[in-house]
Parts: C-alpha cells; structure tokens; sequence
C-alpha cells in the first residue's frame, strides 16, 4: 500500500532539511514515518550527521502504525497515536503526549519512545523496558524542551496544557526502549 503522507508531506523534507516542522496528521495518515525513515537511512546511513537531524511536530491523531520503524537522526512529536504507535522502531526517539495504548512501541529494537502514563500501564512490560524520567534529568529538560516546540510550531492545546500544569505532569512521562539497551536516537 502506498504511503501517501510521506511521499506528499515528508520526503521533500529530505531535499531541504530543516531542525523542526510542523505537520497535521489524522487516524487515516497510519504509516507516517515508515518512508521517511527508509529514505532517510538510505540519504545518510545509520549516523546521519547532526546538521540533518530533524524534530517533525504532528498535531492530531496519528494512526496505529505511527513512527513505525522509525530510523536514527528522526524525532517524532506527536499528540497522540493508535494503540501500536511506534511498533517496530529502530531508532531515532519519539514523544506522544497521551496514553497511548498498551501496545505502544512493541517490538522496538532501537531508539527510545516517551509517552504520557499516568497510571504507570507502560512500565513492567517483558518485551520492553519502561522507566519514569527522574525529575531534575537532562532527559526531563529536553523533554520539556521538546514540548515547548511543540506548542509554538503546532499551537497544541495539549502541549500548552502540559506545560502549564509541569508540576503535576513531569513524573507521568514513561521512557520505552528496547531490552537489550539499544535506547540511543
């Protein structure tokens, strides 16, 4: 099946990449990032250099294979996903704002994924390993970072919210990556 959305919406970003855009995406748009991501590792390998890391910011619903197979140099922020978002990744590093699902990020065999879980669903898993981000952390200022992005480039209501209300929020964001360590972007 053709992947529509990137081809129209993300691989021309690869002509003339930029550090971080904005897109709108819906439930039908469900394999974003798969063709990014192959063009991507076929432009600049499995390191590509930092001048061509990229952070794209969806504002919606993404669909249930959202970021899979998301490869290295490639940041995915996004509102929300289906239940399997950012099944299979390989790399690079994804934010979904919301509870995702309890499949979110199964089988990832690099990179890392970060997802709102205030009830605690995604950590335990066997197949994954699932941390809360200390407060205070490097990886809790990008975090942040990463969120206040968000708000300026897609004017979500939900990044707006969850920074507004830091405190509360700030120990409900669960790391996933894969078991064997890999969880490098």
């Amino acid at each position: 099946m053709e992947n529509r959305y990137d081809k129209e919406n993300l691989l021309p970003l690869l002509e003339h990449p930029r550090h971080a855009v904005g897109r709108k995406v819906t439930r039908e748009d469900n394999g974003v990032g798969r063709d990014f991501s192959h063009g991507m590792q076929e432009r600049f390998g499995e390191n590509p250099p930092a001048r061509e890391r990229m952070t794209i910011h969806f504002l919606g619903v993404a669909g249930d294979s959202f970021g899979e197979g998301l490869a290295r140099g490639i940041t995915f922020v996004a509102d929300a996903v289906g239940r399997g978002g950012c099944a299979r990744m390989q790399g690079g590093r994804a934010v979904i704002l919301t509870f995702p699902g309890e499949d979110f990020a199964r089988e990832i065999t690099g990179g890392c994924a970060y997802a709102h879980d205030p009830l605690g669903k995604l950590l335990g898993r066997e197949d994954v390993l699932g941390l809360r981000i200390s407060p205070d952390s490097q990886e809790e200022k990008e975090l942040k970072g990463l969120l206040r992005e968000h708000a300026v480039i897609t004017d979500s209501s939900r990044a707006r919210e969850l920074l507004e209300k830091w405190g509360q929020f700030r120990g409900e964001f669960v790391k996933i990556t894969p078991r064997n360590g890999e969880g490098m972007s």
